[in-house]
């Protein structure tokens, strides 16, 4: 493992080109095996790095600015005053943000970097040591001076217990125990704004998911404000019908503001066959079995499944 400091010391160069990289919606980055396969919307495989191999450039790359004044140069070369001998992280990296070194119009090196994550890497995959304080110093480098955008969707959290946590949709991780690709998704579903859930794609034997399960997905994570309305209305009957079973406080007022509070959806299930039903699975006032819906977007079906 190479000291980012002494990496810049030994790189000459004259320019710094800066990108982001495997950011487009339809990108999807899936955690598999310890390793993140990248891949487009046609299925094609993507390097996780700038530049692939014979330093092909990554097609997903989008180029945010070029840096030639000398003094910025400067600026980023004394931005690493310390060395240090460990990763900020160990865990498997997922880049999305990149930097080229130039010398004239030669590449003579770069970077790969997860802010999320804390990692880095050249683009010979050879990884990079940085302090804690150093990294905050790129991290501002790359907002202030390299555009950057600091508010931009993170897709990755990073190591959390149960690994389709650390992902947002699109991204995944595939669960090799259950064959199924997991992630979180924000969805309008039982709640004012957005309430995240847990999202799991079935397949046959762990094979790549679907165009068409993916356009699944989309639709539950914009789902219909008209079938939202009447899921509320649906599980609202339904807490009522309940009411004196479970000993529960009658709703007064507006039932989209409170209803949430003793009913959260958990989790989305896409299944193989396009033409059956999407599951929904939510918490509620019965602990032991909680509450499961069907719904399909073909006739905007919705049915309790009981």
């Amino acid at each position: 493992m190479i000291p980012i400091r002494k990496f810049i010391q030994d790189v000459s160069f004259d320019r710094i080109d800066s990108y982001r990289i495997n950011h487009q919606p339809e990108i999807h980055c899936i955690l598999k095996f310890d390793k993140y396969e990248i891949l487009d919307s046609f299925g094609n495989k993507l390097p996780n790095s700038i530049v692939g191999k014979n330093l092909i450039s990554n097609t997903t790359a989008e180029h945010i600015t070029s840096l030639t004044d000398p003094k910025l140069i400067d600026k980023f070369r004394n931005l690493f005053v310390e060395d240090s001998v460990k990763p900020l992280n160990q865990e498997t990296p997922l880049y999305k943000n990149s930097l080229l070194f130039y010398k004239g119009n030669v590449v003579v090196g770069g970077i790969n970097v997860s802010f999320n994550q804390g990692i880095l890497c050249t683009i010979n995959h050879e990884f990079l040591s940085i302090t804690q304080t150093d990294f905050g110093k790129l991290r501002a480098f790359f907002f202030a001076d390299l555009k950057h955008n600091p508010y931009e969707a993170v897709s990755y959290f990073g190591n959390i217990a149960n690994k389709w946590q650390e992902h947002l949709f699109p991204d995944f991780y595939f669960n090799p125990h259950w064959k199924l690709y997991e992630t979180t998704i924000g969805t309008p579903i039982l709640c004012l704004n957005t309430n995240r859930a847990k999202l799991q794609i079935e397949t046959e034997e762990g094979v790549l998911i679907s165009p068409a399960q993916l356009k699944r997905a989309t639709y539950v994570k914009y789902y219909p404000f008209a079938q939202k309305r009447k899921m509320f209305e649906m599980i609202f009957s339904l807490y009522n019908e309940m009411r004196s079973d479970y000993d529960l406080p009658e709703i007064k007022g507006d039932i989209e503001s409170i209803l949430p509070f003793f009913v959260r959806l958990n989790s989305v299930t896409i299944p193989v066959n396009d033409k059956d039903d999407i599951l929904l699975s939510f918490s509620n006032w019965d602990e032991e079995h909680g509450l499961y819906i069907r719904i399909n977007e073909v006739g905007d079906k919705m049915e309790f499944d009981f």
